[in-house]
């Protein structure tokens, strides 16, 4: 369910420039945490090893952690996609 999309609008503009973590505090009940959860990460096949996956999994990092408060991240990728596993685990020190 969508927290903030069950409010009317008027409710929605209080939140308009509210952080993740103060979202998560007022609206959510006290036995839910809140997490930053990276997923669904696509390459074009045309720009693959370039970096760019890598550069997008830092950034998002960063994000989480300097702009939203976070300190972990966590990452949900395909147990039989061992590509990505192996860039995850071994290149970008995901477990």
């Amino acid at each position: 369910q969508n927290t903030v999309a069950s409010l009317g609008p008027k409710q929605r503009r209080q939140y308009k420039n509210a952080s993740v973590r103060t979202i998560a505090s007022q609206l959510l009940p006290p036995d839910v945490n809140d997490v930053v959860l990276l997923s669904n990460l696509v390459v074009s096949p045309s720009a693959r090893r370039r970096g760019i996956a890598n550069q997008l999994c830092r950034e998002a990092e960063r994000i989480a952690k300097e702009e939203w408060g976070y300190n972990e991240l966590f990452l949900r990728v395909e147990t039989e996609n061992e590509a990505a596993r192996g860039l995850y685990e071994n290149r970008l020190g995901f477990t």
